[in-house]
């Protein structure tokens, strides 16, 4: 019995130890991995919805940084934020994103504003762009209209290039999330059957506790009626030896006889 018990105990421990290693990690995966992926989910489904709008999370628009043309300021990999900004109110030396003419409006750019061109006639306003990194200005002026946003001045180091590899490979977040889940599952199904095995074996064990005291409640009562049955050897009754009175004169007849 001993020994059952201490390998139950070991069970136990090392099974406790398990769980608490899993919730370690499933709080670090968690942590770290839902968020990127509800990130990037919500990218992707703005990006479906408005495909001619740069997508934004909760009203900042977040760019992943792909060329050190800002360094040393903003560095390859690195995830920035703007917003929506009225294209008037923008001044020499705002770093903006735009839409870059030089690529067909397709990808976007982030430089710093070095002069602002009002056209005589038609009054239209572009702007005059060129990364800090870069020794000449861009080739072509950005019109006003192909402004995305205003840098806020916020950037989170090489989280971009995180962002960036996750999206193109999101099974590497998605996997490790369902490992994680799994084997929670599973341990807390190995525990239940432990807490139920164990209270399978505290009711077997009342069971047989009880069927002792009944046995032994039993053998008591079996034990006045067989004494009860048994003959108890009877006492001789005394009888009082009597003898007849004799009668002087029949005695007396009997012998004249």
């Amino acid at each position: 019995m001993f020994n059952v018990e201490t390998k139950t105990s070991n069970d136990e421990v090392k099974l406790n130890k398990a769980q608490k290693v899993v919730n370690i990690v499933a709080v670090v995966v968690c942590v770290l991995l839902i968020p990127i992926l509800i990130f990037n989910c919500v990218l992707i489904v703005q990006g479906i919805i408005n495909p001619d709008k740069v997508p934004s999370f909760f009203g900042k628009i977040p760019l992943i940084v792909l060329t050190d043309s800002m360094s040393p300021e903003i560095n390859k990999g690195d995830l920035i934020f703007c917003e929506e900004v009225d294209t008037a109110d923008l001044k020499v030396g705002d770093v903006i994103s735009f839409f870059d003419p030089d690529s067909s409006g397709k990808s976007v750019v982030t430089h710093r504003i070095v002069s602002i061109i009002i056209d005589d006639v038609t009054g239209d306003v572009s702007y005059r762009t060129k990364g800090d990194y870069n020794n000449i200005e861009d080739r072509l002026s950005v019109p006003a209209e192909n402004v995305v946003g205003l840098w806020t001045g916020v950037h989170i180091w090489q989280l971009g290039q995180v962002l960036l590899f996750t999206s193109q490979y999101s099974y590497v977040v998605i996997i490790p999330i369902i490992l994680v889940v799994a084997t929670l599952i599973i341990l807390e199904m190995k525990k239940k059957e432990k807490q139920n095995q164990e209270k399978q074996g505290d009711i077997d064990a009342l069971r047989a506790e009880l069927e002792a005291m009944k046995a032994a409640q039993a053998k008591e009562n079996e034990q006045p009626a067989t004494e009860s049955t048994e003959e108890k050897p009877t006492e001789p009754v005394g009888t009082e030896e009597s003898a007849a009175p004799t009668d002087p004169e029949l005695s007396e007849s009997k012998s004249e006889e």
